[in-house]
Order: structure tokens, then sequence, then C-alpha cells
């Protein structure tokens, strides 16, 4: 119940920050509209089936394969957006210099894109087998150290400018060095985020076919009016996706760029042996110590 106290604070410290900076609007426009756009180009083999099949069992199959692949790309360009979401909420939340000392033309933002793409389809599966592993005892295999920091992956790529596997030894000198100072646990974002994500993707399947089924009789409904329910439907269903999949997104990554903001405290406070001076950053303190909300300068 804490931690879900805690989640609930972060968000209500957050919200407010991101209506009054342009630069962060911009970043969760940036992430809507790619996904409204993913959602049109994901109606057209959608609209094809129907015009095609019909709303019988092929065609509803089909008409649910295509659906499943649009959420899945609508997922996959929101963790391309967090690249620009890091990026700005960094910008706004900025106390140390470290982060801006990289240079900006190391890499692509192509290679960035490509980068967090890959992660996004990999780390699913390779968590799962890190817990079968962990589940049947073995210890063979390479280290998978970076799996319990991979919520800094993300900040890492966009903010430092690695290249993937870059990134995935700077997880590991994170680890070995001991800068977490926080356990990602205490404040409940992961578990609140993906509930409000799923329950938001949830209603708008269930509103969208029901919306479909008010509008239109499948089996004796004409072509174009099968079309056009099932367009009504898309859309409603679609938003529903949407609005769940860019906040849980949004608010989990200006969390993880938290957490990377304080490593970054720790680790430059080290390097100047003042590190029993160093304190969280400002969000999180307000969430933890419960004090007023972020004053308007920030």
């Amino acid at each position: 119940m804490l931690s879900l106290k805690y989640a609930l604070r972060f968000i209500s410290e957050c919200i407010p920050v991101i209506v009054r900076h342009t630069r962060l609007m911009i970043a969760g426009l940036f992430l809507i509209m790619g996904s409204f756009l993913l959602l049109g180009l994901g109606f057209v083999p959608v609209g094809v089936s129907t015009f095609l099949f019909g709303l019988g069992g092929r065609g509803m199959a089909l008409i649910g394969l295509f659906s499943a692949l649009t959420l899945f790309g609508i997922m996959i360009w929101a963790e391309v957006a967090s690249i620009k979401i890091s990026q700005s909420f960094q910008a706004v939340f900025q106390t140390d210099s470290a982060i801006n000392e990289v240079d900006e033309q190391k890499r692509s933002v192509m290679k960035q894109v490509f980068d967090v793409i890959t992660l996004a389809i990999a780390r699913p599966t390779l968590s799962i087998i890190y817990s079968l592993k962990a589940l049947f005892g073995s210890k063979q295999g390479p280290s998978t150290t970076w799996l319990d920091g991979n919520y800094l992956l993300v900040p890492v790529i966009a903010l430092e400018k690695l290249e993937l596997s870059e990134a995935l030894e700077r997880i590991r000198q994170v680890e070995r060095d001991h800068l977490v100072r926080f356990n990602p646990a205490l404040i409940g974002i992961g578990p609140v985020s993906m509930t409000i994500r799923w329950a938001l993707v949830a209603i708008g399947a269930l509103s969208g076919a029901m919306l479909s089924m008010s509008l239109v009789d499948p089996f004796s409904a004409g072509v174009i009016r099968r079309i056009l329910g099932t367009t009504a439907g898309w859309a409603l269903a679609g938003f529903f996706a949407i609005a769940g999949i860019a906040f849980s997104s949004f608010i989990k990554t200006c969390y993880h760029t938290t957490l990377y903001q304080w490593v970054v405290n720790v680790e430059s406070a080290r390097r100047a042996d003042s590190e029993s001076t160093v304190s969280a950053p400002l969000i999180l303190q307000h969430v933890l110590k419960k004090r007023s909300k972020i004053k308007k300068g920030l």
C-alpha cells in the first residue's frame, strides 16, 4: 500500500510539471501523434479484411490479429518516444552538469531508435529466460546483472548517447559501484502504470466491440455499413489504448529518468569526495518527504 501511495504522489507531482513545460508537452504530443498515425495505418488491413470477409469467423480472426499487431506497434513506438521524453524531463530537472557533457553528435538519432526498439523486443524474452533460470537454480550463462537495473537503460541511451552494448556495460558498472541508493519498487510506478495501461486497453476493446455491434449487424449489414461500424469501434478502442499506453509510458520514463539523475548525482559527488552531501532529485524529495508541490520556478 505504501508503494501505491508513493506512486500516486509521484504522478500528482509530475502532472503539473508536464503541463507547465512546453518541451514536455511537445514530447507527449510526439508520442500521441505517432500512436494515432500507427492506429490509422493499422486500420488499412482491418478495413480490407472487413470488406473481403465481413464480420464472420475469418473476418473477426483477421481483425483480432491486426489489432494485436497494431497494439504491439504502438507500444514499440512508445518506447521510441521515451527517448525524447527522457531528454525533455532531464532538461527540466537538470541539477548536475555531468549529464550535459556528452557530445550530442556522438551517434545518430536513428541508431538510438534502433537500440531502443531492439531493447523493447528483447527485454521481455530475456527477462523470462532469466526468471526460468532462477526458478530452476541455473547459474550458467552470461551475466544478467543488467536486468536488475534495466529501468536505467532508456535514460542511459537517451542522455549519455551510448550504443546498446555500451549502455549494458554502463548498467553493470552502476551496479558494481553501488551507485543506486534507492529501491525502485518503493515507489510502485511500474505496477500502477501497467494497471492503468491494460485497464484502458481492455476498456477500449470492450467499448469498441460494443459500439460496432450496436451500429452493425455482422450477419446482415451491407459492406459500407460494416466498414463504418468497424471504423467507429476501431477509433474508440484505439483512443482508450493510446491513452493508456501514452500515460503509462510517459510516467514510467519520467520516474526512470529521475532515478538516473540520482545515480549521476551520487557518481559526481563521489568523484568530488562529497558523497555524504548528495541528495535525491527534488521530485523524489517531495514524494518521499510529503512536502508541498514543486515550486513554479521548475
